[in-house]
């Protein structure tokens, strides 16, 4: 009303306590003439429903996100102007003392600045805010989020990523435990097998079978077996072809014994 006397033009007043309608209010303010003389003032209680739906929206917020909207009360105090979500008492009845550590974001706004950050709410939650200035109505707002449920769906995959990772570990211990068992015991079978050959069961042959190295490997052993087992049938049908050479040549030096001794 001051300015509007002093400046002789339409004034609109900043958002604060109104004790008739026990409300936030703001008003509109102008002059009114009659030819070069003033007559008087007319101030309008301006609506302030559109801008409390859009502070109160909840729209996108969640479970524990609100809009906070506040002016300075005076230069040490800022006061919020319309209810939240977790104190639905708090318009024009909450008031934050500037230079604190809770509600900083508002406090920034209110000092004509944009920003968003990780801040303490007035309820000593950690919350996450972004913040702006409305310079029009000399009006902070703030809308903001608890940080557990910003950061829950985050957790939330932090979680589901640990447990893939350990199902792909466990799987990867089950495959390399198969795999593992499919050479090893392959290996032990081969290696009893030549064991009992090498105890002079030469008959025993190795079952395994596949085109893999162990394959190969057995079906190595078991020529190998088969070789030596041909080999000594063959030095057997030698030997018994030399002792009865051998008898022969016994039978013969007999005779000729004989012989030279009927001779003498």
């Amino acid at each position: 009303f001051h300015h509007a006397i002093f400046l002789l033009n339409t004034q609109i007043s900043t958002i604060s306590y109104y004790p008739p309608s026990d409300e936030a209010a703001r008003f509109l303010i102008t002059p009114v003439f009659e030819h070069d003389s003033i007559l008087g003032f007319i101030a309008i209680q301006l609506n302030l429903a559109e801008l409390n739906g859009v502070i109160t929206s909840l729209t996108g917020l969640g479970q524990t996100g609100e809009v906070m909207a506040g002016i300075l009360k005076d230069k040490a105090t800022a006061l919020l102007v319309a209810p939240l979500r977790h104190a639905p008492d708090a318009a024009m009845n909450l008031s934050i003392q500037l230079g604190s550590k809770r509600v900083s974001p508002l406090q920034q706004a209110l000092q004509g600045k944009l920003g968003n950050a990780a801040s303490i709410d007035y309820r000593g939650t950690s919350v996450e805010a972004a913040w702006g200035y409305v310079p029009e109505m000399e009006l902070g707002v703030v809308v903001k989020i608890d940080r557990h449920e910003l950061l829950e769906p985050v957790v939330s995959l932090q979680y589901t990523f640990i447990i893939v990772v350990l199902l792909i570990l466990a799987l990867t211990i089950y495959a390399a435990a198969i795999f593992s068992r499919s050479i090893s015991t392959p290996i032990k079978k081969l290696k009893e097998t030549t064991t009992l050959y090498a105890k002079g069961q030469y008959d025993v042959r190795s079952e395994l079978n596949g085109e893999n190295e162990i394959g190969q490997l057995s079906a190595a052993f078991n020529m190998m077996a088969d070789n030596i087992k041909q080999y000594h049938a063959q030095l057997n049908e030698k030997n018994k072809a030399l002792k009865a050479y051998g008898e022969q040549l016994e039978q013969r030096v007999a005779e000729r014994t004989a012989t030279l001794t009927a001779a003498n």
